[in-house]
């Protein structure tokens, strides 16, 4: 697991909603995951720095 230290200003934290079902038509923002992610200047992932 990296150290705070070894994280690059890039990384941003990014929070994942889980899609619309059944039981959630609106979807429900209480439920997903946050995960920090390197992104590029449009706001994609970038795949090199996340490697």
């Amino acid at each position: 697991m990296a150290d705070l230290k070894d994280i690059t200003p890039k990384f941003r934290n990014v929070r994942l909603l889980p899609a619309r079902e059944k039981d959630h038509p609106e979807g429900n923002r209480k439920e997903g995951y946050d995960a920090p992610a390197p992104l590029t200047g449009d706001g994609r992932i970038d795949a090199d720095k996340w490697k």
